[in-house]
């Protein structure tokens, strides 16, 4: 688990204050961007992508690459299942789940999620081989 790190006067230190700050402030601002930006806009993408990057600092100031790894995976996965659902007949859906459909489809792009995804994945793939290598090598070397 992540444990805050803290001053020697008990505050908090700064990167973790930056770092739920602007996660805070990425979110905040997704939610009511949510509700300003009516289903179909052009920018209607916005709060998703606002909401999705609000991870970020979180994943930066944690630094573990599976966690990453998971975070893009996930995000993929939505992405691909929002864009299966732009495909689907709209007779497989009837009264509720048609409602349901029209709003992903009108309020959230499937392209925020796979990019946002994919960009997470490659970070936290990245990331895993450079952590397994590099204890790899500390293991040789103290062998």
């Amino acid at each position: 688990m992540a444990r805050a790190v803290h001053t020697e006067s008990g505050q908090k230190s700064r990167p973790v204050v930056l770092a739920t700050s602007a996660s805070t402030l990425l979110w905040v601002l997704s939610i009511i961007l949510a509700f300003v930006i009516k289903p179909g806009q052009s920018l209607a993408f916005v709060p998703d992508a606002l909401l999705l990057l609000g991870f970020f600092p979180l994943l930066l100031l944690w630094r573990r690459g599976w966690v990453t790894l998971l975070f893009g995976l996930f995000n993929t996965f939505i992405g691909f299942f929002l864009l299966l659902l732009e495909f689907l007949p709209d007779a497989k859906f009837s009264g509720a789940m048609q409602a349901m459909r029209q709003h992903l489809l009108s309020m959230h792009s499937c392209w925020t999620w796979m990019i946002v995804g994919v960009v997470a994945l490659a970070w936290g793939a990245l990331s895993l081989a450079v952590t397994v290598t590099s204890w790899l090598l500390k293991r040789r070397k103290a062998k």
